[in-house]
């Protein structure tokens, strides 16, 4: 077996990922209260696909990444 390496806090990451879930997370509940085409709905949903999106690129670069 080969040596396991130390893990480090991937702080980008955990950053773009949480932004990602909790904007689409809010934009679902508040769709059925303040509607699905208003402002503040369709904002954080498009910015929670930007978020998850950046945590995908973000991870493809580095070594130590999620995806393979």
């Amino acid at each position: 077996m080969g040596r396991r390496q130390p893990h480090s806090l991937d702080i980008p990451g955990a950053i773009l990922v949480t932004l990602g879930i909790g904007l689409i997370v809010y934009g679902v509940s508040e769709g059925s209260e303040v509607g699905w085409w208003s402002a503040q709905v369709l904002i954080s949903l498009v910015l929670s696909v930007i978020g998850l999106a950046g945590f995908v690129v973000w991870e493809m670069g580095r070594t130590g990444r999620c995806f393979r």
